[in-house]
C-alpha cells in the first residue's frame, strides 16, 4: 500500500512539473476565484519558477493578493513590486494597478506623473478601465496632465464601444459641451449619462443628478431626484458627485436651501481628490468670503493649481483677481497673462477684458486692432459687452 501510495504521489509531481507557465496560472487563477488563496500564490509562484520572463498574470495576481492582503501576509509595498514586475513584461492591467497606486500612495509615495504615464501605458495597450482614467485625466487635465481633449475622445470612445460605463458618461461630457472635436449633442449626451448611470457609473449618476436638479440637457428640473443621484455619488467618493453637492449648496438647491459655508466644505472635498473645476470654484468662494478675507491667499492658491492644469475659468478669475489686487498684489502684467492665456482658450470673458487690456493699454501697449480682434473674437459667442465695445470702436 505504501508502495502505491508513494509511486501515485511522484506520478502526482511529474506531472505538475509537466504543467507550463500559463497551465500553472490557470490552476492560481482558479484557485484564486474559489478563494482559495493560499493554493492560488502557490500556483502563481510555480508559474514564475517555472518561466520568470512569461510570468506577468501570476506577478499581477500576487500584486491583487498583497494589495488586498488576502493571504494574511500581504503589503501595499510587495504588491507595488509584483505589478512592477507584471508591467515591465507587458501586463496592461498590471500597468493600470500600478499607476493607481502612484495615484493613491498605496505602497509607495504618491506620485501624480507616474500615475498618469502607467495610466496611459494602459490605455495605450488597450485596457477598457484605464483607457476611461485616460480618457478623464486629459479631459479635464487631472493628476497635472495637460488637457488634451481630442486624445481624451479617442480613448472614451474605445473604451465606451467595449463595454465601460465611466467612459459612457465622461464622453456624454464631451458632447453635452461639445469637446474633442465632438459636436455639441444634448439629446446624447443625457442618453449616454442614462446607460452609465444604469450600468452602474458613479460619476454617470452624479452627471445625471446634475443634469436633474438644474434642468439641463432638455429634462424637466427635478431637484429630488438630483439630489438623490448626486448624493449617492458624492457617497461613494465621486469627485464629480462632491463637486456637485457644493453647487447644490451654493445655488439653493439643496434640503437646506443655500449654504455657502457647506458648499465651500463640498467643494474642498472635490479639490482635494484632485478635480480642477472644484479648485476653480473653491477659489472663487473663499475669495469672494468678502468677511474673512484672511481666506483668499488660499483661494488664490486652489486658483493657481487649478489654472496650472488647464481650467479656463480660474485662468480668467486669476486675471481679474490681479487686476483688482484681491488676495494678491495689484499687478496688470500678470492679470493681463491670465487673461491672453484664457482667450487663447477661447472664453468670451476673457476675450473681451484682453480686449480692454489692449484698448487702454492696461499690462500692455495699446493696440487699437488688437482690442478690434479680441472685442470680435468675444462677441462671436454673443458677448453682449464685448457687441457694444465693438461698436464704440
Amino acid at each position: 500500500m505504501k508502495k502505491v501510495m508513494y509511486l501515485f504521489a511522484a506520478a502526482a509531481m511529474t506531472l505538475a512539473s509537466c504543467d507550463n507557465v500559463d497551465t500553472l496560472t490557470r490552476k492560481g487563477q482558479e484557485a484564486f476565484d474559489q478563494k482559495d488563496y493560499a493554493k492560488s500564490v502557490e500556483y502563481f509562484n510555480k508559474a514564475i519558477e517555472k518561466d520568470a520572463a512569461h510570468a506577468a498574470v501570476a506577478n499581477r495576481m500576487l500584486g491583487i493578493i498583497n494589495a488586498d492582503n488576502l493571504n494574511g501576509d500581504g503589503t501595499a509595498k510587495q504588491a507595488v513590486e509584483y505589478y512592477t514586475v507584471a508591467t515591465e513584461q507587458g501586463d496592461s492591467i498590471a500597468m493600470y494597478l500600478l499607476g493607481e497606486a502612484y495615484d493613491k500612495g498605496n505602497g509607495t509615495v504618491r506620485n501624480p506623473a507616474n500615475a498618469v504615464k502607467y495610466y496611459t501605458m494602459s490605455a495605450d495597450a488597450g485596457y477598457p478601465q484605464a483607457q476611461a482614467t485616460a480618457g478623464w485625466i486629459y479631459l479635464q487635465g487631472y493628476l497635472g496632465a495637460t488637457r488634451d481633449e481630442e486624445k481624451a475622445v479617442k480613448y472614451l470612445t474605445d473604451a465606451s464601444q467595449n463595454g465601460n460605463a465611466d467612459a459612457s458618461a465622461y464622453l456624454g461630457m464631451a458632447h453635452e459641451y461639445a469637446l474633442g472635436g465632438i459636436e455639441k449633442d444634448e439629446s446624447k449626451a443625457l442618453d449616454l449619462y442614462s446607460q452609465a448611470a444604469e450600468a452602474g457609473s458613479i460619476d454617470g449618476k452624479a452627471l445625471l443628478g446634475f443634469a436633474y436638479a438644474f434642468g439641463n440637457l432638455g429634462l424637466t428640473p427635478n431637484t429630488t431626484k438630483g439630489r438623490e443621484l448626486i448624493q449617492e455619488a458624492a457617497d461613494a467618493n465621486s469627485a464629480l458627485g462632491m463637486r456637485y453637492m457644493g453647487h447644490l449648496y451654493r445655488t439653493g438647491k439643496s434640503a437646506e436651501g443655500t449654504r455657502n459655508d457647506i458648499a465651500i466644505q463640498w467643494y474642498r472635498k472635490s479639490a482635494e481628490a484632485g478635480l480642477p473645476g472644484a479648485m476653480a470654484d473653491l477659489g472663487y468662494m473663499l475669495l469672494e468670503n468678502f468677511w474673512d478675507d484672511s481666506l483668499w491667499p488660499e483661494g488664490i492658491e486652489w486658483l493657481q493649481r487649478a489654472a496650472d492644469q488647464g481650467n479656463v475659468t480660474a485662468m480668467v478669475n486669476l486675471g481679474y483677481y490681479y487686476e483688482k489686487g484681491r488676495g494678491v498684489a495689484k499687478s496688470m502684467d500678470k492679470a493681463f497673462e491670465w487673461y491672453q492665456k484664457a482667450a487663447e482658450a477661447g472664453n468670451d470673458i476673457a476675450q473681451n477684458n484682453l480686449a480692454y487690456c489692449y484698448q487702454y493699454g492696461r499690462g500692455v501697449a495699446k493696440n487699437r486692432e488688437k482690442a478690434i480682434y479680441w472685442h470680435k473674437k468675444s462677441a462671436e459667442q454673443g458677448n453682449e459687452d464685448a457687441i457694444k465695445a465693438l461698436k464704440k470702436l
